[in-house]
């Protein structure tokens, strides 16, 4: 039997009826009579109202599509219900009101794409019955739902679902998939067994709730806007990604878990919280990246404390537990702890890091070419050894610590960066800061690029081992560099800049400290010492030294090659083994400055050297060369080819009688 409507007609059955096809022309309505039955063994396409009492029954077909209009206030009635899916095609609308019909059994519901299912039930309870839900369409029920034996849910781009769960332990599937519009009269949790929860490019929300809700999943995804409350990472995640779309907003009860963690859109924790992987034994999370354009992940926004299991805890401080940290976007950590410490932290050329640093900084690679503030000092550790095994701060970082005092220079407390190599090619303003641990713990080498700067004032001993400066290196107080265990290289290229004791410019007090093996200032390079204790095996010279020296400078081989330029500003004994100023050579030594006493001439700069060799030009107030005086070394030779220059008394040319 076959039953065909067309042209708008009405078919009203009355009684117990039985088709293969019951086939419509999108504008003609089958109307089912109270108490009545028709089964169909294959398809309906007219338009269909099933009045109170009557019952559409649908034999063994396994797919049912209704593509028509479907009213039902009486049954929808699957022969087979576990093994029937229900399919909504274009154009189809179904709504279903009816007391006699609280539930709906089928393995999979799809509602395609411009399709509807409206359950009116504002009096009752649905009870959906479905392994698979697919919603491409409009999915809504008025009152209550719960669903049962649910294992996925997908909600496609033009999908809209609105669901009131009659309780948040409703389980929605070990995958879930939302693309388009999920709005839900009350919060529920996502639990284990669950593979992924998606939310791409779709929108979920739900009313404001005290609850906590758990989220514990493999892979969890927010790509589009999400504010679920406050939230439990439960058991874990495996995979945490906050895509380009997305804006995950939360309040954190217990620490976030997760193995991997990627933030490509923005994550906002309103609270201080912990980060920790699922791993019991290493609780660092694997890989921990927030990427360009548009990752931005801000902890403790609103200025709430830690809590667990709504506790309120006394912790002041996030923690981050990570084995690696990439930063190539936004992280604003407010006060952040590192935990036990991390294998590498990269802020690449878009990153900004800042922070507040709580406890040390465990790290055995560290890498920038983008922003580090931290707004109080910092100390950092090497996390397999002692040392930091490699600083690399690349062309285009800018590294600041103790941030809030550098415009004043009243420090709040010293930063410690103990390294072994250290390569900067960008800038550090480290404030105040000690480079060792312990005595015999300072930098293996310092290699300071073209465009490298470092901004700081030390704390103690600078204890180095090589030092190669092409860039800006200043300290802002005196300092007193040497090496611990072997004899100091220092290597200034051309472009190398250095000063000591830079807040003064003129009659430094405060005595800085140079104690090297070897040191080699190529034509270019510039450095002001102000006053200076130097100890030096060999020192070559062919850029421009400005030094001012209270006390004795021992320096065994010295020569100011062509180009070089050496002054003294103030008389000092220069001694050692070798003293040559080349041909174009300069060294002045307290020459055309006035002496304290102008009534008296000026104080004599004394060479205490074995061999002094005069190429170029030497130029002093006073002058005075001779053997070291210790009865062992004696000055043996004076070789003056060039200018020995003593004019004037050293001062004004009328005053003072010179020596």
């Amino acid at each position: 039997m076959e039953y065909v409507l067309y042209d708008g007609s009405h078919l009203v059955m009355a009684g117990d009826f039985t088709a293969n096809h019951v086939i419509g022309d999108g504008r003609s309505m089958l109307h089912m009579a109270h108490n009545s039955t028709l089964k169909v063994v294959n398809e309906v396409t007219s338009h269909v109202h099933i009045y109170e009492g009557a019952d559409l029954f649908m034999e063994t077909l396994n797919e049912v599509v209704f593509i028509s209009y479907v009213y039902v206030n009486g049954f929808l009635t699957l022969a087979v219900p576990e093994e029937q899916n229900i399919t909504l095609t274009s154009p189809a609308r179904m709504t279903i009101e009816s007391l006699g019909m609280p539930h709906l059994r089928t393995p999979r519901l799809t509602v395609g794409t411009n399709t509807s299912l409206n359950v009116i039930n504002d009096e009752l309870l649905f009870d959906l019955n479905t392994e698979d839900i697919i919603i491409e369409g409009n999915f809504s029920v008025s009152g209550n739902i719960t669903i049962h034996g649910l294992r996925s849910f997908t909600v496609g781009t033009l999908g809209k679902a609105t669901l009131n769960p009659t309780m948040s332990e409703m389980y929605l599937g070990s995958e879930i998939d939302i693309r388009g519009i999920v709005t839900l009269g009350r919060h529920v949790n996502i639990v284990q067994p669950c593979t992924q929860f998606l939310i791409e490019l779709g929108q979920l929300s739900w009313p404001a709730t005290e609850d906590i809700i758990t989220i514990e999943c493999d892979i969890v995804n927010i790509n589009g806007p999400f504010s679920p409350g406050t939230v439990s990472f439960g058991s874990g995640v495996q995979h945490f990604t906050v895509g380009a779309n997305g804006v995950f907003t939360m309040t954190a009860d217990g620490p976030i878990i997760a193995e991997s963690v990627a933030v490509s859109g923005t994550m906002n924790v309103n609270n201080l919280v912990d980060f920790r992987a699922t791993n019991g034994t290493d609780p660092r999370i694997a890989t921990f990246v927030i990427n360009y354009p548009s990752g931005l992940l801000e902890l403790n926004k609103l200025d709430l404390p830690k809590q667990e299991n709504g506790v309120t805890l006394n912790d002041t401080d996030s923690t981050l537990h990570v084995s690696s940290l990439t930063i190539d976007k936004t992280f604003t950590a407010d006060v952040l702890s590192l935990g036990d410490g991390a294998d590498d932290i990269s802020v690449n050329r878009f990153g900004v890091w800042t922070f507040t640093p709580s406890g040390e900084y465990r790290v055995d690679t560290f890498y920038s070419n983008g922003t580090i503030t931290a707004s109080a000092p910092v100390t950092f550790r090497g996390y397999a050894t002692d040392k930091i095994r490699e600083v690399f701060f690349e062309y285009g970082a800018r590294v600041t610590l103790d941030n809030l005092a550098q415009s004043s220079k009243a420090w709040t407390g010293v930063s410690t960066l103990p390294v072994h190599e250290f390569k900067l090619y960008g800038d550090l303003f480290a404030g105040k800061l000690t480079n060792h641990i312990d005595p015999s713990e300072g930098w293996d080498r310092l290699d300071m690029n073209l465009n490298g700067s470092m901004y700081f004032l030390p704390e103690g001993d600078f204890l180095i081992d090589y030092m190669y400066v092409n860039g800006h290196f200043e300290s802002y107080g005196a300092i007193n560099m040497s090496s611990a265990d072997t004899e100091l290289l220092i290597h200034i290229d051309t472009r190398g800049k250095m000063k000591f004791d830079s807040l003064i410019s003129a009659n430094w007090e405060s005595e800085s400290k140079v104690v090297a093996g070897s040191i080699q200032m190529e034509s270019g390079s510039n450095w002001v010492s102000g006053n200076t204790n130097w100890v030096v095996t060999t020192f070559d010279i062919s850029g421009v030294l400005t030094s001012h020296p209270y006390s004795d400078t021992q320096i065994v081989y010295l020569t100011i090659n062509s180009g070089g330029n050496v002054d003294f500003t103030r008389p000092n004994t220069i001694k050692g083994f070798d003293f040559t100023i080349a041909s174009g050579g300069l060294m002045q030594m307290f020459y055309g400055k006035q002496p304290d006493d102008a009534t008296q001439g000026c104080e004599a700069t004394r060479l205490l050297y074995k061999t002094v060799t005069i190429a170029g030009t030497a130029r002093a107030g006073s002058m005075y060369i001779g053997h070291l005086g210790d009865d062992v070394q004696f000055c043996k030779t004076v070789v003056i080819s060039g200018t020995l220059d003593v004019s004037g008394g050293g001062y004004l040319y009328d005053q003072g009688p010179g020596e």
